[in-house]
């Protein structure tokens, strides 16, 4: 018997199932006479210990171990099959996934501890190679899809391999059982469980930062409708959250009643469901806004609706290949998304090509007066199998990059690193730089809503741009060290509370009693409670900040006590709902969009849910108030948070 051990360990933020070890091992055990000469070893997932610790809790000398890696567990992967390549040397070692590049040879002669190397999609050269090894018990140096070494050191290349063909006939890995066991053990970790649907593989775009296309095919290829029902029954009672796979959810017909069969598993009596996710089709549509619409009807639309365009740049859209929805069409949208009261977020990814600073201002800008609920601000990372990762494309552009940690690590050689861009033609470093600071304001004080209101204000009645506010709000602070500000941007904050660690938990329980120990960090939700911990001293100072756009002070003034009573206090009771008389009718003025009007405005808050899981809302208690800032258990969710939310006023 052929024993086979599956390596898949998981990424920076928790533990979830090795679903590609599973499908890999699902498409081998439909050829039953090969299957019944395999024995396969449980999967290896867990992040928790080193790969030292690994290798000696290895029970059975495997005939074989197959890693799938991405960015999150290469290096880990590449210590690991060193160290069982040295202690059992006859032990064949294989590794495939979206982190071996097709076009850097480089590559292979860094990663030594790898007999074989996978390109590209991996289901027929994994069984091809277990056939060689089954029937021929020879080294598979033959089969197509493959990089071997020959015995002169030098790296041989086989042909690409053929793609399946659709639809998809792979057996699921959820329903032959694999990860029964291994849901249990997260469920007894507090791990939230997460199910993995893929309903079809591929897409038709070819984004020059992406591998998504050119790694699974721009073909899309569907799963049997009846397969993805079936796992969606089993995942509803196995699990709270699923993650639809695909590159582009809502871009097939049949997604509709994909979604549907979803929202009736998720209200059946032993349901477990209580979100879906997912990366909605890049050219977002109707179909994608009545998808969204359901999901949000259902309550399971947690993170909101993705409308992505990374750039409103046309220069940079030409460069990077991306298709795009035009701004007017993003609006359209945005405003039916609006009208259903269904959240949104947008990506914008800093560095492309082609994209100068003034480009990137513009885009930022046009975004902010789309209101989205949130916006991800993302480093351009460069992938190994993209198109950008090329020699020649980064010469034609100007890029230069530098690698920063993606994981860290305690373990000697197990962090983990990614290629990221900081500087190109059309942007400098230091621009590059400033944007990232802008970037930090807007997540941590407009999107907080600390000073969202102002931004508004200003734009509103004095046609300040909101990027323009903060980066105005920017070198205001810089000038002022001890700002509550330029202590978020900088590093008081993160030595004060956190130990000076910037992405990992190290809390000691300063912030509100609130205790990092075990749950996911995210340091836009800390900075979000260090400004929090500092209200009063901040808004003295933003105060001052605002003399200089030559506004109304009294407008100004009773505009800051609004901000400051509509963001919610740690020792908010909703048992006693808080009220204030104002000058000028600001709620309305903000949520119906109406005109500024001065009159005694009277506002009472009682609210008693936060987030989109509508947590209870408990005084002066730490895991409410990260609530209230965003954070959770698993991760940062802005939506719905920071700000009260239900509200009764009198006008006078």
């Amino acid at each position: 018997m052929l024993k086979v051990l599956m390596v898949q360990l998981s990424g920076p933020q928790q533990d979830v199932v090795p679903y590609a070890c599973g499908i890999l091992r699902a498409y081998v055990e439909q050829f039953t006479d090969l299957n019944d000469s395999i024995e396969w070893l449980p999967f290896l997932y867990r992040s928790e210990k080193s790969m030292e610790d690994f290798l000696n809790s290895m029970s059975v000398v495997p005939d074989l171990v197959a890693f799938s890696s991405y960015d999150w567990n290469k290096n880990r992967h590449a210590k690991l099959a060193q160290l069982i390549k040295k202690k059992f040397p006859s032990t064949l070692t294989i590794v495939g996934g979206p982190s071996i590049p097709k076009q850097d040879p480089d590559f292979f002669k860094t990663y030594t501890g790898f007999d074989l190397f996978v390109l590209g999609e991996g289901e027929k050269v994994f069984k091809e190679v277990l056939e060689s090894l089954v029937y021929s018990k020879s080294i598979p140096n033959h089969v197509p899809g493959t990089v071997w070494k020959n015995e002169d050191g030098k790296w041989i290349k086989n042909p690409a391999p053929t793609l399946l063909k659709g639809p998809l006939e792979i057996p699921s890995p959820w329903l032959q059982g694999y990860f029964t066991n291994i849901l249990t053990e997260l469920k007894n970790s507090g791990c939230t469980r997460f199910g993995f649907l893929e309903t079809n593989r591929g897409c038709p775009y070819s984004c020059t930062f992406c591998d998504w296309g050119g790694l699974v095919s721009q073909k899309i290829r569907a799963f049997d409708l009846d397969r993805v029902k079936s796992e969606i029954d089993y995942l509803a009672n196995h699990v709270s959250e699923i993650f639809i796979m695909d590159a582009n959810f809502g871009i097939l017909a049949r997604d509709l009643e994909i979604t549907d069969y979803l929202i009736e598993a998720s209200r059946r009596p032993n349901s477990q469901l209580k979100s879906v996710q997912m990366a909605y089709a890049k050219n977002s549509n109707d179909r994608v806004v009545e998808i969204a619409s359901r999901f949000e009807a259902a309550g399971l639309n947690e993170m909101g609706i993705t409308l992505s365009y990374q750039t409103l740049t046309d220069r940079s859209l030409k460069a990077i290949r991306r298709s795009n929805i035009s701004s007017e069409k993003y609006i359209e949208i945005a405003s039916k998304l609006r009208a259903k009261n269904i959240p949104f977020y947008t990506d914008i990814i800093i560095g492309l090509p082609e994209d100068s600073m003034s480009d990137v201002l513009e885009t930022i800008e046009k975004t902010l007066q789309m209101d989205p609920d949130d916006i991800h601000f993302h480093s351009l990372a460069l992938l190994p199998n993209a198109e950008m990762y090329e020699k020649k494309y980064r010469e034609i552009h100007g890029i230069e990059t530098e690698k920063v940690i993606g994981r860290d690590s305690p373990f000697p050689n197990e962090t983990e690193f990614k290629e990221i861009v900081v500087q190109t033609n059309s942007l400098e470093r230091n621009e590059r730089t400033k944007l990232f600071k802008l970037k930090e304001l807007l997540a941590v004080f407009h999107l907080g809503r600390w000073t969202y209101y102002l931004a508004w204000y200003l734009h509103r009645e004095k046609n300040v741009r909101l990027v323009d506010f903060y980066m105005r709000m920017n070198q205001w602070a810089l000038s002022l060290p001890d700002s509550v500000v330029n202590r978020c941007l900088g590093e008081y904050f993160f030595n004060k509370y956190n130990q000076g660690y910037y992405h990992f938990d190290r809390g000691s329980g300063e912030l509100f009693g609130i205790r990092w120990q075990g749950r996911y960090f995210h340091k836009h939700s800390f900075l979000w409670l260090c400004v929090s911990a500092n209200r009063e001293k901040f808004f003295s100072e933003i105060r001052h900040f605002m003399k200089q756009f030559e506004v109304d002070d009294n407008a100004v003034e009773d505009l800051i006590r609004y901000s400051d009573f509509s963001i919610i206090r740690y020792d908010f009771d909703p048992k006693n709902p808080i009220n204030q008389i104002f000058e000028y009718n600001w709620y309305e003025y903000f949520n119906n969009n109406v005109a500024l009007k001065k009159c005694n405005y009277s506002l009472t808050y009682r609210t008693a849910f936060i987030g989109r899981r509508k947590k209870p809302i408990h005084s002066r208690s730490p895991e409410s108030y990260l609530n209230v800032a965003g954070s959770t258990s698993t991760r940062y969710n802005p939506i719905d948070s920071f700000v009260h939310s239900t509200c009764d006023w009198v006008l006078s």
